[in-house]
């Protein structure tokens, strides 16, 4: 009788344990799941302000994403790490003298760690439309996630 009684707490216990360990790893996955929504909406509302941006020519509208230093490659020619100060100046020097005729972001990564966009557009410059092909990386720099790389070509 000892015995049996023995065995039921036992059992109980190890049930109880189970159950335990269970609701944790659910509130952990739920957790994670959060984060992972959170970020995802935050570099979505990144690249809509990069292309609302781009839209009006106001690269303001999100250099406050940028890395303390960005990889900037403008039509192949120039191309260097600057500090995020330099890389609004650089970025508003060259689309100055570009209109913007239209632009959007077609290929969008924001499920991994580091991510991407690519996006195609029309400029205007000098009187000619010419093509435009931006690529953008975003990666989690010091718990943020930031704009690392800025390809115009």
């Amino acid at each position: 009788m000892i015995r049996l009684f023995t065995m039921l707490l036992l059992a109980l216990f190890f049930g109880m344990t189970l159950l335990l360990f269970s609701q944790e790893e659910d509130a952990l996955i739920s957790k994670k799941k959060s984060e992972t929504d959170q970020a995802i909406k935050y570099k979505t509302t990144m690249i809509n302000d990069v292309t609302n941006g781009i839209l009006i020519n106001d690269m303001r509208m999100f250099s406050k994403y940028f890395a303390k230093q960005v990889y900037v490659s403008l039509n192949r020619d120039e191309s260097s790490v600057y500090s995020s100060n330099q890389t609004l100046y650089i970025l508003q020097n060259y689309f100055s003298s570009r209109r913007i005729v239209n632009f959007e972001f077609s290929k969008i990564n924001i499920s991994e760690l580091t991510s991407y966009a690519i996006g195609e557009g029309t400029v205007k410059f000098r009187g000619i439309q010419e093509s435009i092909n931006i690529y953008l990386t975003i990666s989690k720099k010091d718990g943020n996630y930031v704009i690392t790389q800025i390809k115009v070509y």
